[in-house]
């Protein structure tokens, strides 16, 4: 009998094979031999939850808590719960008004930006002025008492600080693509192992 190593060309046309011929590379019997990991519902989900982790939502949320005077706490159940400890710091509009601005910069198009050491300087140093040019005016219809000026524009500058200082130099963008990557090596290798395991089967039979 002829031994012949086949071609892939061979064994993906069974029609080929000529009388004498067999298949002697067990990878090439093995499907999976051919097959790169193909991306599940799983891996989309855990995409999805890299990036609603990665949301600056939920700063805006914890912010526009604190305001009306809420801190989180755990409750009999053992669930996070925001619960009113202290009075709002302003009124509801007024606290709407804050969040609405902080919103226009603090946000998922900006932290997956290019931004420059410049660009978040002057973005961090215009949206401080505007704030407290606009509470300065509207503090009263607010409610807001003149001793917690400075504390509400600290606190919304540094949000917003620190959202464009995610997207320096495409910072938070490379983070995602990296960890995203990761996970396709690690499923790749995963894949790789389950081969070399059905190689190895194969010969032992």
């Amino acid at each position: 009998m002829v031994i012949k190593k086949l071609s892939l060309v061979e064994i993906m046309d069974p029609n080929q094979l000529m009388p004498g011929q067999v298949i002697t590379d067990p990878n090439l019997i093995n499907p999976a031999y051919y097959n790169f990991p193909m991306p599940t519902q799983q891996d989309a989900k855990n995409e999805i939850t890299l990036v609603s982790q990665t949301n600056p939502q939920t700063l805006l949320d914890e912010f526009e808590h604190k305001l009306k005077g809420e801190i989180k706490e755990l409750n009999d159940n053992g669930e996070e719960k925001w619960i009113k400890k202290f009075d709002a710091i302003a009124n509801n509009s007024g606290i709407q008004s804050i969040i609405v601005d902080l919103g226009s910069i603090v946000n998922q198009n900006t932290i997956l930006s290019n931004l420059e050491e410049d660009d978040i300087r002057k973005l961090t140093v215009e949206f401080g002025k505007m704030l407290t040019f606009k509470l300065m005016i509207k503090y009263k219809t607010y409610d807001i008492q003149k001793s917690n000026l400075n504390t509400i524009v600290m606190g919304a500058t540094s949000l917003v600080f620190i959202s464009l200082k995610r997207g320096f130099k495409e910072g938070e963008r490379k983070f995602l693509k990296t960890t995203v990557r990761s996970q396709e090596h690690l499923k790749f290798d995963q894949s790789q192992q389950e081969k070399e395991k059905f190689t190895w089967k194969f010969w032992k039979w």
